[in-house]
């Protein structure tokens, strides 16, 4: 029987542009080229891709590598790649140091987090996503205890909750989330809309999965009478990761060189 890691191999080897895990899923399940039984399909797919991919370094990782990521959220097949390149990926250059290969297969293995995090919060129910995005405001060290309000029903323009960062409430920080697919930016008339319904509150912090226009971001500069700041998925994401929220820590390594003052810096 075709295994999956098979069937993901045989599919990239067919295709002429890298293709992003939901691509391939697609593709497997339209030429019927894998069996799941699994609730979860494209999980699994997105799974056995970063496990199998070169530069990708976590503990549940294979040591053989089939795959590489050619683009963000796009993988193609190494073998084919490095055939038609010629040449090695930087990721696996022999004339790097290995502090330089851990700082790669850092950075990529954030990138990737940052993405599954984000595919999370975009399965999850509005109002969790509210509750998620309070959490990381207090874990951020806003508010005080028991200063957290989410708002009974959320609405376009509207306060999807706030914090007081005082125990009298004097000051205030309002907050809305949107739970927006990638593709889909947040414009300025949503910006617009939250800072009307801010009224005499002074703070206000836009959250959303996905990006904000370049017009809802100049709206956001020009205000004189609030203090508004946007943040976009990405950053989100990696707040969630600097503050440890939604995540949880596996392994830590750590690199060595040689104490040459205790060594000597020549032979005796």
């Amino acid at each position: 029987m075709t295994t999956i890691v098979e069937s993901i191999k045989k599919v990239l080897n067919q295709s002429t542009t890298p293709l992003s895990a939901h691509q391939i899923y697609d593709a497997i399940d339209k030429s019927k080229l894998y069996k799941f039984n699994t609730k979860d399909p494209l999980g699994v797919v997105r799974q056995q891709v970063r496990r199998h991919c070169e530069g990708l370094s976590f503990p549940s990782a294979m040591p053989n590598k089939y795959f590489f990521q050619a683009e963000k959220g796009k993988y193609g097949l190494l073998e084919k790649h490095l055939k038609n390149s010629q040449i090695q990926p930087a990721s696996i250059s022999k004339e790097k140091i290995p502090e330089e290969h851990i700082q790669e297969f850092y950075k990529k293995h954030i990138e990737e987090t940052k993405r599954d995090l984000i595919d999370k919060m975009l399965k999850i129910h509005p109002r969790a996503f509210e509750r998620l995005v309070l959490d990381l405001l207090l874990k951020m060290g806003y508010g005080v205890n028991g200063s957290v309000k989410q708002s009974k029903n959320g609405s376009d323009g509207g306060i999807d909750g706030e914090i007081l960062q005082d125990q009298l409430g004097f000051d205030r920080i309002y907050m809305q989330a949107k739970r927006y697919a990638r593709n889909k930016s947040v414009s300025e008339d949503k910006v617009r809309d939250f800072v009307g319904a801010l009224k005499g509150g002074t703070r206000g912090v836009f959250i959303t999965t996905s990006r904000f226009t370049k017009a809802a971001i100049d709206y956001s500069k020009d205000q004189q009478q609030k203090i508004l700041v946007l943040i976009d998925g990405d950053k989100l994401s990696q707040l969630m990761i600097d503050h440890g929220l939604g995540i949880q820590k596996t392994y830590t390594f750590s690199t060595y060189r040689l104490d040459s003052d205790y060594l000597g810096e020549t032979d005796l």
